[in-house]
């Protein structure tokens, strides 16, 4: 007996009705789903974003997986597509996050264990935000087992894996590529810029104008540092926001798709 038709049990029917006979059949189960699927993940999504009980958001949790299993059962892509945009909403890591190109590739790296982690105000707030951490988790869940089944939802997934390149925090195995004469390489964050082709001047001038650009810049001529401006508060939220995302399995996903 499902669960939908074991809830019409319990339905009081007027004795002018008859005799309620009772048939274990699953065959109006999707038609029911149809109906119903929206409202109910919709309330869910709002219990889980909005609602601070730790029992109440397990319970949200829960019923989303619940739906993803039914719509999985119907093959219903529609629903699939409105999950992950509604936990994408929740994780902040979508294109609404917006981050200026001045800053890509430049956010601070410190060396922790042996390894690079990069600092960016994005892995900080992430990584402060376990409502944010759990809706990637949940979305990244969902995806893994039922890829087969989303259509539109690609785009806010992309965005998601877009973030996370941008702030270095996708694995290492989704920032290398292979190149046949060097290698295995990194991704570069920032294309080689070429530099803009200089009027003849006089030498004395040019020589006077270079060295005096370099002294008045902190960093040299090039002006590429970044800031350097974090805590020590910034670093562990930030091996949080890198310790969640290896929690999602974007790889894994990422691999499915190829």
């Amino acid at each position: 007996m499902t669960i939908l038709s074991r809830s019409l049990l319990f339905v009081d029917v007027p004795s002018s009705l008859g005799l309620y006979s009772h048939n274990p059949t699953n065959v109006f189960d999707r038609g029911m789903f149809a109906v119903c699927w929206k409202p109910l993940v919709s309330a869910l999504s709002y219990a889980f974003s909005n609602f601070s009980d730790d029992y109440m958001v397990q319970r949200a949790i829960g019923g989303l997986n619940h739906c993803a299993a039914l719509a999985a059962r119907f093959e219903m892509s529609e629903v699939f597509d409105f999950l992950i945009l509604s936990l994408a909403r929740v994780t902040g890591l979508t294109s609404t996050t917006t981050t200026s190109p001045n800053d890509v590739g430049n956010f601070p790296v410190v060396d922790v264990e042996g390894h690079k982690l990069t600092v960016s105000p994005l892995a900080v707030r992430f990584g402060m935000n376990v409502k944010a951490q759990l809706a990637a988790v949940v979305l990244f869940s969902i995806a893994n087992n039922n890829g087969a089944f989303i259509k539109a939802g690609w785009t806010p997934i992309f965005e998601i894996y877009q973030t996370l390149f941008v702030h270095s925090l996708l694995p290492p195995s989704l920032t290398m590529m292979e190149d046949f004469l060097s290698g295995a390489s990194a991704i570069p964050l920032k294309p080689k810029s070429v530099p803009a082709p200089r009027e003849d001047r006089r030498g004395d001038g040019g020589l006077l104008s270079t060295l005096s650009s370099y002294l008045l810049s902190p960093y040299g001529s090039n002006g590429d540092a970044g800031p350097t401006d974090f805590t020590d508060d910034d670093i562990e939220t930030t091996l949080s926001a890198v310790d969640t995302v290896a929690s999602c399995r974007v790889e894994e996903l990422y691999s499915q798709i190829l």
